[in-house]
């Protein structure tokens, strides 16, 4: 029965305030913020030492002042002694009336003269301080004695008591004053403080004060000023100090909302992916922000798709590999199964020939799956460097006719003569793709016919661009396949040319090179005037800058 009120506390907690998680930035904005803010507590001694010592000075001047008076008015010209006590009296009384402190004169022997509190009525004693005023026995007024009481601990636990400390004491003061000093001593008296001064009476002749001492005054004043004014600076100080970390606390609340809240909820948000099906997650989309948090966020959105792309290309090339792998081992099985048992030896010669066709087939599909894995993998870390395309092209002609065995004729390079364009690139892998697109021309141009390969800088939406073109005389791409034709395992096409020599990978590869560089690959036909199908024209696009043409 006694959880129950708990457990509703904490749901009521749970909707009323926001759960706010300090991550590591976020408690270092919160402690920057702050630590200034511990040196300005320091400067709180100093300030209150400087209004002391303020306080110590003027009463000072006050109490040398009036010891002038006394010289002036009360010492003897001729003897320099006092003697007019009544009218010492008078004076001394007037003083503690004005200034509410207890005045005591001595002679140079330090015996007592005169003391004002035996000079006024008990109703004059002792003045009312005035923070008392303020003191109520109510709740807040309750609260306030407290910190009051806290803040007199805490200004006045290092003061001196009065009259307990004999180098503050009353008698070592007079013997200052006496020697010609004015000591002013600030003690902890009750819940308060005093301050006590003392100073010098001088002999005085008919031109000037001499420097011989015939008395001192002293004086014990409440210390209801300067406490009021230490208090009053403290209340000051603190109430900056409070407005101060009130303002550093918002600002960091900000600092954290705006900036550690946000870093925050993307590294959640990436290891929730990196733990679950990154389709299913999405990043926070902090584009709008237009600052580096928003760059993040934008930059870990591209990645994630990209990733998932990556993820679904992986996905479906693996149930593409295994739906081409399949049809192979499926026709070798069949032949095998029907070899065993035929007994007419050009029928079995027959299946023979086609289980090899079928082990070749599936020989090139593992070589072109292979080195399509890699180059997918490679083409993001090989190191680049300047490559001539032109000198590229030629060398893959050349092989290219050299391992098929063609006339001369066979292939036609048309260039601008001496033509260098350089890109920063892969050399192998774009031979790779130039050889892919010949093997492909190769395959379907008739014996008599021709491949022609031309090489030109066109300018395109303001930019420079090689442009390679290769043509062949074969049948041509279907016009509603021009775009399939690059896809994985696409080997419509290339059924008319020999079964096992190719593996429908070709073109893909070549067009994961081109646009790892920056180009774009298209297929389309050649056409007569009748709009017949002379070939098939594949284009090659790569930017270029105009210092890379010689």
């Amino acid at each position: 029965m006694n959880t129950f009120p708990k457990k509703l506390f904490k749901k009521f907690i749970s909707f009323a305030i926001p759960k706010i998680t300090f991550s590591a930035l976020a408690k270092r904005i919160f402690v920057i913020n702050l630590f200034p803010l511990i040196f300005f507590l320091f400067l709180i001694p100093d300030l209150r030492e400087d209004l002391i010592q303020d306080k110590k000075e003027a009463l000072k001047d006050q109490l040398q002042g009036f010891a002038s008076t006394i010289t002036e008015t009360i010492v003897e010209v001729p003897t320099g002694t006092i003697t007019r006590v009544e009218r010492l009296k008078h004076l001394v009384r007037g003083e503690h009336l004005r200034t509410q402190s207890r005045i005591k004169v001595f002679r140079s022997n330090g015996d007592l003269l005169v003391d004002s509190i035996k000079l006024v009525s008990k109703s004059q004693l002792k003045p009312v301080r005035s923070e008392d005023v303020f003191r109520k026995d109510t709740f807040i007024g309750s609260i306030k004695n407290f910190f009051d009481d806290l803040i007199n601990w805490c200004l006045y636990w290092s003061i001196p008591l009065y009259g307990q400390s004999e180098t503050h004491s009353e008698q070592t003061q007079v013997q200052a004053a006496l020697r010609g000093e004015s000591p002013v001593y600030l003690l902890r008296g009750g819940s308060g403080v005093l301050m006590t001064a003392a100073a010098p009476i001088f002999h005085v002749n008919q031109l000037s004060i001499t420097g011989l001492v015939v008395g001192s005054v002293h004086r014990v004043s409440e210390g209801d000023r300067v406490d009021q004014a230490i208090k009053t600076q403290t209340y000051e100080s603190l109430s900056y100090l409070s407005l101060a970390m009130a303002t550093s606390v918002l600002f960091s609340l900000y600092l954290w909302n705006f900036i550690a809240r946000p870093l925050r909820r993307l590294a959640i948000r990436a290891r929730s992916i990196q733990a679950q099906d990154s389709k299913n997650q999405e990043i926070p989309d902090f584009s709008s922000r237009q600052d580096e948090i928003g760059d993040l966020s934008k930059a870990l959105r591209e990645m994630t798709e990209e990733l998932s792309s990556r993820m679904d290309s992986i996905k479906n090339f693996s149930a593409d590999v295994a739906h081409e792998i399949k049809n192979p081992l499926a026709s070798l099985h069949s032949a095998i199964e029907t070899v065993m048992k035929v007994q007419d030896e050009s029928k079995k010669r027959r299946l023979l020939e086609i289980i090899l066709d079928d082990a070749n087939r599936m020989d090139r599909l593992i070589t072109d799956i292979s080195d399509a894995s890699r180059i997918d993998a490679g083409l993001s870390r090989e190191p680049r460097k300047q490559v001539n395309l032109v000198s590229i092209l030629k060398k893959v002609i050349g092989r290219e006719m050299r391992d098929q065995k063609l006339n001369k004729e066979k292939i036609i390079l048309k260039c601008e003569k001496k033509l260098n364009v350089k890109i920063m690139g892969i050399e192998d892998r774009l031979a790779r793709a130039f050889q892919n697109i010949l093997s492909n021309a190769i395959s379907f141009t008739p014996e008599n016919g021709l491949i022609k390969c031309f090489v030109s800088i066109i300018k395109k939406n303001q930019i420079k661009v090689i442009r390679i073109m290769f043509q062949d005389e074969g049948s041509g791409v279907p016009v509603e396949k021009t775009e399939r034709i690059f896809d994985r395992f696409y080997t419509e096409r290339l059924s008319k040319g020999k079964s096992g020599t190719h593996s429908g990978l070709g073109l893909n590869i070549t067009r994961q090179i081109i646009e790892a560089h920056g180009g774009t690959i298209v297929a389309k036909n050649i056409k007569n005037h009748q709009d017949e199908i002379l070939g098939s024209n594949f284009i090659i696009e790569i930017p270029i800058e105009d210092s890379n043409i010689h």
